[in-house]
């Protein structure tokens, strides 16, 4: 027996020096399974992340198209996960480009997000209550038509909104929203406009569809009520 002992004496001390090292190694191996899946995750999190942006970039892209009918006149591009602006082709910094056109990329950008983190069939049906201030601030009547065409196609009648007010300043936009609602009548079927006179008696006026007259023939009955005494709250001057 003390020569066995002997013999294997070395081999099991041999055998203890190893086994402290197996376990050594693998709570380094634990450690560095933990940090590869964190890496993982992590590369999972930045693919995803550069998806999404380039499905932004498209569904923008998409918005400025129809808005501008041309796919190069503005345009939005992703390099290296970060967001470029092209005017016709040529990159340009976002303070070369004029207020309305800022005004354009940032109500398409938010028309984009609508859809954040949503599945696409859930953005249909996701319940939105959205509020839209005067989406055509520095913008010249040639847009005014797109941007009522968009709201309405993107927000209306694909239900991506179902509740939604818009505020505007423009009487001219003001009824072209109302021509779009009037012939979309089936599909919006509760809605409602609101006329707001600012002055020391502000008043907000419920309009009906026969009290709807375009900008010229509304500014010529103000006059006409001004001149007559008719719903003037100054009595001597139009506001």
């Amino acid at each position: 027996k003390e020569l066995a002992r002997i013999e294997i004496n070395s081999c099991l001390n041999n055998l203890e020096v190893k086994m402290k090292d197996l376990n050594r190694h693998k709570k380094s191996y634990n450690r560095f399974e933990s940090s590869l899946e964190a890496l993982n995750r992590k590369e999972r999190d930045l693919i995803a992340e550069q998806a999404n942006i380039k499905i932004a970039v498209n569904t923008i892209n998409k918005y400025l198209q129809s808005i501008f009918f041309s796919s190069t006149r503005l345009q939005i591009e992703e390099l290296d996960g970060k967001y470029i602006l092209k005017v016709n082709g040529v990159r340009v910094s976002p303070k070369n480009i004029s207020t309305g056109e800022r005004n354009i990329i940032a109500l398409c950008y938010f028309f984009t997000t609508l859809g954040e983190g949503l599945v696409q069939s859930e953005r249909y049906t996701f319940p939105n209550f959205i509020v839209i201030d005067d989406p055509i601030s520095s913008l010249s009547h040639n847009y005014i038509y797109a941007i009522s065409s968009l709201i309405f196609n993107d927000l209306i009648l694909k239900e991506i909104a179902k509740k939604f007010i818009v505020l505007t300043h423009s009487l001219f936009f003001f009824q072209e929203l109302v021509i779009t609602a009037s012939s979309e009548k089936k599909i919006i079927k509760d809605w409602a406009f609101y006329r707001i006179i600012k002055g020391a008696h502000s008043q907000c006026l419920k309009l009906k569809k026969d009290e709807l007259l375009n900008e010229y023939q509304s500014l010529w009955q103000t006059l006409k009520d001004a001149k007559n005494g008719i719903n003037n709250p100054y009595n001597k001057r139009v506001d």
